[in-house]
């Protein structure tokens, strides 16, 4: 659901958050982990969305990630716009997200992915309390404690 909130310039913007099941319990492995985190950063960084999103100033944040819990997995995204391109906003993440479900991932894609999955990893672990819930998230697919520290 969308939510009117005012930018930093005070125009009224929309919050929209979208996401979907895509595990119906944890991650068994680490690799089931990181190939979901992957792909969400190539949702997030894909020439589609984050060129036509963002250089056409239909958005000003992009967030897409994977999220585990206990009982599942979740992908969502979170995109903040002007009330009058919600719905293209919309759209367009929806392609994105059926291209990859429907295409194989270009090496370009890959490469671009893998980059950004492994410094935003290295960039949320120098917050304690994101740290201390990668152990937690470590204990519960089977990583050791030192494989949080290691690059994802």
């Amino acid at each position: 659901p969308s939510q009117d909130r005012g930018s930093p310039a005070g125009w009224p913007m929309t919050f929209q958050a979208i996401g979907f099941r895509i595990a119906n319990q944890a991650f068994s492995t680490p690799i089931d982990h990181l190939a979901a985190a992957m792909l969400a950063e190539m949702i997030r960084s894909g020439p589609q969305l984050a060129e036509t999103l963002l250089r056409d100033g239909l958005t000003s944040d992009i967030r897409v990630g994977v999220e585990q819990q206990l009982a599942g997995s979740f992908f969502h995204a979170d995109v903040v716009s002007l009330p009058a391109n919600e719905t293209l906003v919309l759209d367009q993440l929806s392609r994105e997200f059926q291209r990859l479900v429907n295409s194989v991932a270009t090496e370009a894609e890959f490469e671009l992915a893998r980059n950004a999955a492994i410094g935003r990893y290295a960039i949320d672990l120098q917050s304690p309390a994101r740290r201390t819930l990668e152990y937690a998230r470590a204990a519960l697919i089977g990583r050791k404690p030192a494989d949080v520290e290691g690059q994802p």
